[in-house]
């Protein structure tokens, strides 16, 4: 707790739990604060958390690892459970400019909705991962796939002013509404 907020985290990887400990310590905060991050096995359908339990939800790089889009609605449905009325969400999602699809892409799913992703570079960083990317198709798309809350804005963001490279990211930033 800093500043009045309580943060609750979940990961799909059990890894995450010592990190967010020493983080957690490295800012002068208490370790025991850890137990307000949990482990879950995707696929994720029930949050263990009481309805209406938060005002702000942060899923940055995370829902377009939905296996489907029926997945990220069931996702988007549990998270507006746990969200007070009027309490924001800002998510991004993966756009067909990302870096890792246009250089990447190893496969497409048959309903062209999954993008298999492969680093196949032997000097990348990443060499030898290999993902399946829920993809947003353009700020409609966004939109739909975030159909459980009412848009505040919707855009995106691209490294590329900075480098060679696009993280070419949608941003959706919607509301519960009550």
């Amino acid at each position: 707790m800093k500043d009045g907020h309580v943060t609750h985290g979940i990961d799909v990887s059990e890894s995450i739990i010592p990190l967010v400990k020493q983080n957690l310590e490295f800012h002068g905060l208490s370790a025991e604060l850890v137990q307000n991050y949990i482990f879950a096995e995707p696929p994720l359908v029930t949050l263990p958390y009481e309805d209406d339990s938060f005002d702000f939800v942060l899923s940055n790089q995370v829902h377009y690892y939905s296996t489907s889009e029926s997945e990220l609605h069931t996702v988007n449905r549990e998270l507006h459970r746990v969200m007070k009325p009027g309490a924001v969400i800002f998510a991004t999602m993966m756009g067909p400019k990302n870096y890792y699809i246009t250089r990447h892409l190893d496969s497409i799913s048959p309903d062209g909705s999954v993008y298999h992703v492969r680093i196949k570079e032997p000097k990348h960083r990443l060499f030898g991962v290999a993902e399946d990317v829920l993809l947003t198709r353009d700020e409609d798309h966004l939109r739909s796939q975030f159909a459980e809350f009412e848009p505040v804005t919707v855009g995106h963001f691209s490294q590329s002013m900075f480098d060679m490279t696009s993280n070419f990211h949608y941003i959706f930033i919607g509301r519960k509404m009550a």
